[in-house]
């Protein structure tokens, strides 16, 4: 072979060899591009499935501690004796309403300061769960009252019934109807941000409380 022919078929080789190099590196990265794709898809989903999958309060049901037990836990927070002594009505409205007790107690809780109140309601307004005349306001008389302790108790159970689509307990007050009309339907406590009170974290709050009752040992 003569050195001429010996260079064009080295230059052909030579191009064939670059030429398959490069068709392996294309089919390379679509394969690796492809693959990593469809990893970022699969751990996407992966955790969408963690939020989906993310257990969360119901507002309906039974409470899971008893009454006296609640009282307990409230007198280990050093609650006022008018929280202490009004717990038992709640897990009767609870029974009637299908609303837990324990979480509405709590709820209570946070908003009474465990009964000894000091923000913008007083004890004399018999209001457990900081229910609002209307919206927008704060400070002295903004809050709704009550007649009895007990009734304070009846009104904030319905006043759940309004967030969670129930039939209320006797005559509701007055704000029971405005939030009714705002067509409500929580199922769950975390749901409560944001309604209930203006905070995001407020149900988030509530449940930490819920689960300091729960875990109380007498």
């Amino acid at each position: 072979m003569s050195f001429k022919s010996l260079m064009k078929f080295f230059v052909a080789f030579s191009v064939a060899l670059i030429i398959t190099f490069i068709v392996y590196s294309i089919n390379i990265y679509f394969s690796t591009t492809e693959s990593v794709s469809m990893n970022v898809k699969d751990v996407k989903d992966e955790c969408q499935i963690e939020r989906s999958e993310e257990p969360k309060t119901l507002i309906l049901g039974e409470g899971q501690v008893t009454a006296n037990e609640a009282q307990s836990w409230a007198q280990s927070n050093n609650a006022h004796q008018r929280f202490i002594d009004i717990c038992p009505i709640y897990w009767t409205y609870g029974k009637l309403t299908g609303i837990r007790p324990d979480l509405l107690y709590c709820q209570a809780a946070h908003e009474t300061n465990f009964g000894h109140y000091g923000r913008h309601v007083t004890p004399d307004q018999n209001n457990w769960s900081g229910i609002k005349k209307i919206d927008g306001i704060t400070g002295p008389g903004s809050h709704e009252n009550f007649d009895t302790p007990e009734d304070g108790v009846r009104a904030h159970f319905n006043h759940m019934c309004a967030y969670t689509d129930r039939q209320p307990i006797g005559k509701p007050h007055d704000r029971y109807q405005i939030v009714l009309k705002k067509g409500y339907k929580i199922k769950y406590v975390e749901e409560l941000g944001g309604k209930w009170a203006i905070s995001q974290d407020y149900g988030i709050g509530l449940v930490n409380l819920l689960n300091k009752l729960i875990t109380f040992k007498r």
